[in-house]
């Protein structure tokens, strides 16, 4: 197998508890900051600071609060 992250053939694999990807042990060391769950949130706000709605809008489309939508647009 490979590693899902660097695609590292044949290289020791585990499981990343947070995104259940197969990571070589390099990226399994480098994903202790939690990159994995990273990513998904800066693509969120940015998904949430390109739209042009109203907050309310914003929250119930990513199941957020008003608070939370608030926070990322003054970012």
């Amino acid at each position: 197998m490979t590693c899902q992250r660097c695609g590292a053939a044949g290289a020791e694999l585990g499981e990343c508890p947070f995104c259940h990807r197969q990571l070589c042990v390099e990226c399994y060391d480098a994903d202790q900051d939690y990159p994995c769950r990273l990513a998904p949130i800066v693509q969120r706000n940015e998904a949430i600071r390109a739209l042009h709605m109203k907050v309310p809008e914003i929250a119930e489309r990513f199941a957020l609060s008003p608070r939370q939508v608030w926070r990322v647009l003054s970012e």
